[in-house]
């Protein structure tokens, strides 16, 4: 149970940092925009202990800390969680939002 809990976070931080590395946008790549100040915004479920948000909507649960906490370390301040559906993860990142 716990190498499949182990998976499932693996799983979750390399998404996160596909994402940042891969996403095309109308106006450019995804890093361009971070690096010209725009805001890298981080959908998750509402999945505890995985990913829940806490008051003011600040993003928690250990798969969160970890990312928020890589995305600072590598100098990115502005981030934005977004709470959503599980189902509705992968259409979001394919809708480019």
């Amino acid at each position: 149970m716990l190498k499949k809990h182990i998976i499932i976070v693996a799983a979750l931080i390399l998404s996160v940092f596909t994402t940042v590395n891969c996403a095309q946008s109308k106006e450019g790549s995804l890093m361009k925009r971070i690096d010209g100040g725009k805001t890298i915004r981080i959908g998750f479920a509402n999945e505890a202990p995985w990913a829940y948000p806490g008051e003011d909507d600040t993003p928690l649960g250990f798969v969160n800390v970890i990312a928020v906490e890589v995305l600072k370390q590598m100098g990115y301040e502005h981030i934005e969680p977004v709470i959503t559906d599980w189902g509705g993860l992968i259409p979001g990142l394919k809708a480019r939002r």
